[in-house]
């Protein structure tokens, strides 16, 4: 039991509930079990209530819109068969036959479908290739290429970069600017913003094999950012997100995700004879005596370390926190939507058209450049996107390359620490992405043709540094152009103070944005680009 469950104050008339900081799964909400059988069975709903204020008085809500969960039981711990304690099979003995839950009783939940852990009916074609591997071994291939394409700075691969704009225009903006039913002219005219990669000599020490193995993965994660996989990719957690609240069809869901993008890979590599294990086996050699990849060794040894614990999965947390947004937004036609303001200057769709300046602090090695990762996630957020200003103090952004299906980014413009939900690609922000802590930020307008927002990432694990990434919105007198300017900084973290151990994870946005130290910020990049209407 929690040491802290809750506490009415009577001067305010507010019961507050204190979160368990020794349970990292939520909160406690006042229920006291006990070993009385019909207690343990009593069945129990999560309720959430939209309210809004009753006419003038401040003192009052009115419930707008309420839904309530399926129904559940709080089981104690120990009470719990092994399955259902560590929501995993057991690996050393054989489970039951009939069920891999063996609560007892009433307490035991009948699986109407296969069990979470077998593995999953897959197409002809996926099955042509041979036995499928072991889901948490298909989980470790795809994040060991992941984090390939991760760790290391995007001057890894600066021997293909030359062809990452003819790439990404072919298979990517040109089908988008089609989708969009963009003139001809305009579709021709489209490009990458490669400028705003530094240029930096290439490593003259490289060894063939590892050129190869460079050049090998950078053609397979292109091959795989697509106009027609961002749609594919959208539509599956779409259709998946009523699985949000069933954790057996939940699991079965991810792991046909995981199946999927494995199958995609595979395919790729089948022509040159290569699997994605012997890819895995080939990155994983190559860590060990390249300079670059060092930090890659520690990310595998994160993931082995996670695998070990009773803790889900990266790829798992991902996989939720992803199907969460898209839930809510498929259910948020339910919900009364506020009355949006007349047509801001702002408002419309934007294409990037030019970039303008870049420059680099002098300081910043080239080693600490975003990766490639980075840089095709960024595409995917910010080349083309819908803007709109309501009542003129919230600013939301809509990317047109969206991977999922998600609502608007939305940022108050009140100056004030808060938390946004999704990033503009529909990316969830509570999400790990390069290691970091997403989600806060400070928005204001500074003018009526001048928005700005402040994004913060905090340290997670091994990260040491904070980041800020100030985004400033300014719209040209005539509205024929949008100028985008990003200026990114980093605030290292004391080793000799108490925030080195500060769990960021445990404080509020204002209480995060009050331990940021401007005076240690290092100005790291300064972009500005120029973006056009598309009418």
């Amino acid at each position: 039991m929690p040491s802290q469950i809750s506490y009415h104050n009577e001067s305010t008339h507010v019961m507050v509930f204190q979160l368990n900081h020794n349970n990292s799964l939520g909160w406690h909400y006042g229920w006291v079990g006990s070993s009385n059988q019909v207690h343990r069975a009593c069945l129990h709903h999560l309720v959430g209530y939209v309210v809004e204020y009753a006419g003038g008085d401040t003192t009052k809500f009115r419930v707008v819109q309420s839904t309530a969960s399926p129904p559940f039981i709080v089981m104690s711990y120990r009470r719990a068969c092994y399955v259902c304690q560590k929501h995993r099979p057991q690996h050393d003995r054989t489970p039951p036959p009939s069920s891999d839950c063996a609560c007892e009783g009433e307490f035991n939940n009948k699986r109407q479908q296969h069990v979470i852990h077998t593995s999953m009916h897959v197409s002809g074609s996926a099955r042509a290739d041979g036995p499928l591997d072991e889901p948490t071994a298909m989980e470790r291939h795809l994040s060991v290429f992941i984090a390939f394409v991760s760790v290391p700075s995007i001057h890894f691969f600066s021997a293909q970069l030359p062809t990452l704009n003819d790439r990404l225009v072919d298979g990517l903006l040109q089908p988008m600017a089609a989708a969009l039913g963009l003139p001809p002219d305009r579709t021709r005219a489209l490009s990458v913003p490669t400028t705003t990669i530094r240029p930096v000599a290439a490593e003259s020490t490289i060894t063939s094999n590892l050129a190869s193995l460079i050049s090998f993965c950078f053609d397979l994660a292109l091959s795989t950012l697509t106009f027609e996989s961002l749609q594919q990719h959208a539509s599956f957690f779409s259709d998946n997100a009523i699985h949000l609240l069933d954790r057996d069809t939940l699991h079965q869901a991810f792991l046909e995700w995981i199946q999927r993008t494995h199958h995609v890979l595979s395919t790729r590599l089948a022509p040159v004879g290569m699997t994605m294990a012997q890819l895995t086996q080939t990155i994983l050699q190559t860590a060990t005596h390249v300079r670059e990849l060092h930090s890659l060794e520690r990310h595998i040894k994160g993931l082995n370390d996670a695998a070990a614990s009773d803790q889900n999965s990266p790829g798992f947390d991902y996989f939720v926190a992803q199907l969460r947004e898209v839930y809510m937004a498929g259910n948020a036609a339910s919900i009364p939507c506020a009355v949006v303001a007349a047509s801001s200057k702002f408002d419309g769709r934007w294409m990037y058209h030019t970039t303008v300046t870049v420059v680099y602090g002098a300081a910043t090695s080239p080693e600490l450049d975003f990766s490639l990762a980075t840089f095709l996630r960024c595409l995917t957020m910010g080349y083309s996107f819908q803007v709109r200003l309501v009542d003129d103090h919230v600013l939301q952004i809509k990317s047109d390359l969206m991977a999922y299906n998600t609502m608007w980014s939305e940022f108050i413009l009140d100056s004030t620490p808060r938390v946004f939900r999704v990033f503009p690609n529909g990316e969830s922000s509570m999400t790990q992405l390069s290691g970091l802590l997403h989600g806060d930020y400070i928005g204001r307008k500074l003018g009526e043709d001048i928005v700005c927002v402040d994004v913060f990432s905090w340290p997670w694990a091994q990260q040491t540094n904070i980041s800020r990434v100030t985004v400033m919105l300014q719209l040209a007198p005539d509205q024929s152009a949008l100028t985008v300017s990003l200026a990114v900084g980093t605030a290292a973290l004391s080793s000799a103070s108490d925030d080195a151990l500060v769990d960021f994870a445990t404080l509020s946005a204002t209480e995060r944005y009050a331990s940021y130290n401007t005076d240690k910020e290092v100005a790291s990049a300064n972009v500005c680009f120029r973006y056009a209407p598309c009418k």
